[in-house]
């Protein structure tokens, strides 16, 4: 279990597979979705449309994911809670694969 795996376990009882397959796309899709809602989420702009370009995922499945992990909210508490580890940015380069 990744490290976000657990803090949306912990927050929000979300489960990525499970969510991954309700979606219909893969976990590296979902944890890429989520690391760019995350990276995006203090810039101006809509956090949905950015993470969508980044990620080369519709903005529909963007915002169903948005919102079945409990909204901006939630995505705020989770995104909090793992940069109070040493920097969201440092954890998401590892978590999603970014250098």
């Amino acid at each position: 279990m990744t490290i976000l795996d657990q803090m949306l376990s912990q927050f929000g009882g979300v489960n990525i597979g499970e969510l991954a397959g309700r979606l219909g796309i893969t976990e590296a899709q979902v944890q890429s979705a989520l690391g760019a809602l995350g990276t995006n989420l203090s810039q101006p702009g809509s956090t949905v449309d950015a993470a969508a370009q980044q990620t080369g995922l519709p903005t529909d499945t963007i915002q169903q994911l948005l919102a079945s992990i409990g909204g901006e909210d939630m995505l705020q508490r989770v995104t909090g809670a793992l940069s109070q580890g040493g920097g969201l940015e440092a954890i998401t380069s590892g978590l999603f694969g970014k250098n």
